[in-house]
């Protein structure tokens, strides 16, 4: 994995730039690190390395949502796998607010894959995420007042996931 780890960077990154959009190198490229990170023992997959992949794979969020429903889902699956290796506070901190960011997007498909994608992140990882449970309200209070009626159903959602671990957040934002 060593010397593919700069490569699917570049290529991610040509993704997040509208420079590629061959659909199944994409696909290749986000199982083959999905089941990288998901099979590691942490002998690869250390912080330093994940602090690599996070980015790029987080900025694969706008491109997914003109890709086939399945793509959302392996990234999702991809993110999951991500923050599972994550052991660096820094790091989670970093994924939960890039994440996070995109719910602020101008395009309603965007901010509703980012809402899907946190939400799976918060039901699977919760334990993981607990302490930035206050930054995670601020913006599920912001998509509450959205516009749009889908995106304030997928914050609710997100609510309800972060409020399993957490308890009530009302207050925190």
């Amino acid at each position: 994995m060593s010397f593919l780890l700069t490569p699917f960077v570049e290529i991610l990154k040509s993704y997040a730039t509208d420079a590629s959009d061959n659909q199944a190198l994409w696909d290749g490229v986000i199982e083959t690190i999905t089941k990288s990170l998901s099979y590691d023992d942490g002998a690869f997959w250390r912080d330093d390395r994940l602090r690599q992949i996070a980015s790029p794979l987080i900025q694969q969020i706008p491109v997914c949502i003109k890709s086939p429903t399945e793509a959302k889902s392996a990234l999702q699956d991809s993110l999951v796998a991500l923050v599972e290796c994550v052991t660096d506070d820094m790091l989670l901190k970093s994924i939960n607010l890039d994440v996070l960011m995109h719910t602020r997007s101008e395009d309603v498909r965007v901010r509703l894959l980012a809402l899907g994608c946190s939400t799976k992140l918060w039901q699977v990882h919760g334990g993981k995420l607990l302490a930035f449970a206050a930054e995670t309200s601020t913006f599920i209070a912001e998509c509450t007042e959205d516009e749009n009626d889908m995106v304030v159903r997928e914050s609710f959602k997100l609510k309800d996931a972060v409020e399993s671990v957490a308890g009530n957040i009302d207050g925190l934002s």
